[in-house]
C-alpha cells in the first residue's frame, strides 16, 4: 500500500473518518445523479457500492477481488458515465466497458503476484493464492491480449470506431509485462518493470480509446 499507516502518518481511525466522509460523499452524489438520470442508473451505483464496502472484509477474502475491482473500477463507471449522459446503454459502451474492465483486473492481479505470502498470511484468497503464480501469468496473459483481440474484433464488426485501433499501439508495454509476469515475483527490481508496463498499459489503452472516440465523433467516421 501507500505506507502511510506503517509510518504512523494516519491512525487506523483517521483513515477510517476519511473513508466514510469520502463515501457519504459519493453516496449524495450519486443520489443527485440517479434522481436526474433514472433508476436505471441504480444498477451501477448499488454494486459500486457494494464493493467499496465490502471488498476488503468479503470480495477479497472469497477470490472476488480481481472480479470486483475489474467491475468496480474499470467496468461500471464506463458504462455509468455513458448512462449519465445518454440515459441509454450501448452495445459500442459495453464493448469498451468490458475492455476497460479486463484492464483493471488485470492491474490489481499482477501486482498480486508480488503479495502472494503477505495476503495468506493476512487471510486474503485471490487468483494468485489459488491458481500458483504460473496458472496466474497465464491467465493474466491471455486477459491482456483478449483486450486487443476485442478491439480488432468489434472494429471490423463496425460496432466500434476504427481509430479504436489506436489502443493497439500499447501491445510493446503489454508484451513486455507479460514475459516479466513468468519470473519469480520476489526478484523486485524486475518485476516493478513488469507492473510498470501493465500500468502503461491500463491507462495509455483507455487514453488512446478515448482520444480515437473522440476524433471519431469530431469527423464523423
Amino acid at each position: 500500500g501507500s505506507g502511510i499507516l506503517q509510518k504512523g502518518l494516519l491512525t487506523p481511525n483517521q483513515v477510517f473518518r476519511v473513508a466514510l466522509i469520502c463515501f457519504l460523499a459519493s453516496a449524495l452524489l450519486s443520489s443527485y445523479l440517479v434522481y436526474n438520470v433514472g433508476a436505471i442508473l441504480l444498477l451501477i451505483v448499488v454494486p459500486g457500492m457494494m464493493f467499496s464496502l465490502f471488498y476488503t472484509q468479503l470480495f477479497a477474502r472469497k477470490m472476488l477481488g480481481e472480479i470486483s475491482a475489474g467491475l468496480g473500477l474499470g467496468f461500471l463507471p464506463i458504462l455509468g458515465s455513458y448512462m449519465v449522459n445518454t440515459s441509454t446503454i450501448s452495445l459500442n459502451c459495453i464493448v469498451l466497458a468490458v475492455a476497460g474492465g479486463i484492464l483493471t483486473f488485470n492491474l490489481l492481479l499482477l501486482n498480486e503476484f508480488p503479495d502472494l505470502d503477505a495476503d495468506k498470511n493476512g487471510g486474503r484468497k485471490n487468483l494468485v493464492i489459488s491458481l500458483g503464480v504460473r496458472k496466474a501469468a497465464k491467465l493474466y496473459t491471455v486477459l491482456t491480449f483478449s483486450v486487443y483481440a476485442i478491439l480488432v474484433l468489434f472494429v471490423a464488426l463496425g460496432t466500434i470506431p476504427p481509430l479504436c485501433l489506436l489502443g493497439l499501439l500499447t501491445l510493446p508495454f503489454a508484451y513486455k509485462a507479460v514475459n516479466i509476469s513468468f519470473i519469480d515475483p520476489t526478484k523486485g527490481e524486475k518485476f516493478v518493470v513488469g507492473q510498470k508496463a501493465n500500468v502503461q498499459v491500463v491507462l495509455l489503452t483507455q487514453v488512446l480509446l478515448s482520444m480515437g472516440i473522440a476524433v471519431s465523433l469530431i469527423l464523423a467516421i
